[in-house]
């Protein structure tokens, strides 16, 4: 997105319309990567990219334009599926696939959001499935981030997100979860 060179350059204009203002001005854009997961503004501050700044405007870049964003919660929620690894084409019966719990689960939620809020989110991904094809996986592992406005929603929203992992674990047998 190209929003912050336009508002510094908006900016830049309407500063330079007021020949009244005898103050120097410096008009920096600079992004902050890592935004979301680890706090790319602490390590600028760190490094000091804002020593000799006097005023600071954040930009998040949206689909609409609005003076602000919404507040959201947040829950970040990792879950570990433990089953028991076996060769999947000799002897598939002695395996207890993690895989399959991990795939219901991601199942589980997609079929959820039918039934959520519109302003309420889910946002998933499968961190770790198996080593190799023909091997049963012992170890899956997700990865969820849900959110919504209300911190109160937001442990309605965690009961229902524990139920899904709960009835993965359940229909695959002897995994366990955390």
């Amino acid at each position: 997105m190209r929003t912050q060179p336009a508002a510094a350059a908006g900016l830049k204009a309407a500063v330079e319309s007021q020949p009244e203002l005898s103050v120097p001005v410096e008009i920096t854009v600079l992004g902050t990567p890592a935004e979301e997961a680890i706090g790319g503004k602490i390590d600028l501050i760190r490094a000091g990219a804002f020593t000799d700044v006097d005023l600071i405007f954040m930009a998040h870049p949206a689909q609409q334009n609005a003076p602000f964003l919404p507040t959201i919660t947040i829950a970040e929620v990792s879950v570990k599926y433990h089953g028991k690894a076996s060769h999947a084409s000799a002897y598939p019966w002695e395996g207890v696939n993690a895989l399959d719990a991990a795939v219901l689960a991601y199942s589980n939620f997609s079929v959820l959001r039918q039934q959520l809020k519109p302003e309420w989110r889910l946002h998933g991904i499968i961190k770790h499935g198996g080593v190799k094809p023909n091997f049963i996986p012992a170890y899956s592992e997700l990865e969820f981030y849900l959110r919504t406005p209300q911190l109160r929603d937001l442990w309605e929203l965690k009961a229902k997100a524990e139920a899904c992992f709960r009835a993965a674990a359940l229909v695959t047998g002897e995994v366990r979860w955390r």
